[in-house]
């Protein structure tokens, strides 16, 4: 009777994806960098260094199905670029291409860490907003926004050779992205790949930048989400009467060019109205607050 082999924690690590493939430590550039990338991010697809090595990197191994590193490529020959995306170091290599990122902040570490206003939060709305307005001037749909895909340095410094900014979002991830024929307003709808935000009644089709749009509504709503944890006071109603106005519509009716939704540089536009209106409110707020401490003294 053939005796049955024991799966050990490794091999089952090997198999889901969890360790890193055995060659990643052992590529010319990871050794380069006396460094081990041991922590999963995505199965098979991203790993990093631990938290307490400095400076720790993130690494990507490129799905071959994808055009990421090319639109990496042409990005960062972009120079105003370096204000939207994130820096990353391209490995060309015949067998094994690589991606290399810093580690940099996620949004909801920074928003437990600090309590952030209504009006900042709007600020933070308008930096993501700016970053689309630059993809979808040049063409470019990125097809899976999401809160997730928006990091930020804790401080201004440089990264890569890159000069990040404090508190300004940079955008990842360009797996499902689109170089399309058209800009906003001219293209029709495509096939929607595989997204984080879930496709509202199983949608395949869309028009690509209104999806970017869809999808940038609900991260605002996921920012505002966590907002509320920490904020000294429930948001006022044009927070979220904003967010649901650029999200529109979930079943939209539009068979080609949609209208469901505001383009990026419209968003903007309104935005600047709403972030004033909000910020009057805050200093009016502050100033009675003051006010009526200084009769209670």
């Amino acid at each position: 009777m053939k005796q049955q082999s024991v799966e050990t924690e490794e091999d089952w690590g090997d198999k889901y994806g969890i360790n890193p493939p055995k060659w990643l430590n052992e590529h010319p550039a990871i050794v380069r960098r006396g460094v081990v990338v041991d922590q999963l991010l995505r199965h098979f697809h991203v790993y990093q260094t631990a938290w307490f090595v400095d400076p720790g990197i993130i690494v990507k191994i490129p799905r071959p199905d994808t055009h990421e590193i090319s639109f990496y490529r042409e990005l960062q020959k972009d120079p105003e670029s370096r204000n939207y995306i994130m820096p990353c170091e391209i490995v060309d290599d015949e067998k094994h291409p690589l991606m290399i990122f810093p580690i940099v902040s996620v949004i909801y570490a920074q928003q437990h860490a600090f309590r952030w206003p209504w009006s900042r939060v709007l600020k933070y709305y308008d930096d993501m907003l700016q970053t689309v307005t630059f993809l979808h001037h040049r063409r470019i749909a990125h097809m899976d926004i999401a809160m997730d895909n928006f990091l930020f340095s804790d401080k201004d410094e440089v990264l890569f050779g890159q000069q990040m900014h404090a508190d300004r979002p940079y955008i990842i991830d360009f797996e499902r992205s689109r170089q399309l024929p058209l800009g906003p307003g001219l293209q029709p709808p495509i096939d929607l790949p595989p997204s984080i935000i879930p496709k509202p009644g199983g949608i395949i089709r869309r028009d690509p930048y209104s999806w970017d749009m869809y999808c940038l509504g609900w991260s605002f709503y996921h920012v505002y989400e966590v907002n509320l944890y920490r904020a000294k006071s429930l948001a006022p109603r044009l927070v979220t009467w904003y967010f649901e106005w650029v999200r529109g519509k979930a079943d939209c009716p539009c068979p080609k060019i949609c209208s469901c939704r505001p383009d990026a540089h419209r968003a903007r536009y309104v935005l600047f109205g709403v972030r004033f209106l909000v910020h009057l409110l805050e200093l009016t707020d502050g100033i009675f607050c003051y006010t009526a401490r200084l009769f209670r003294a």
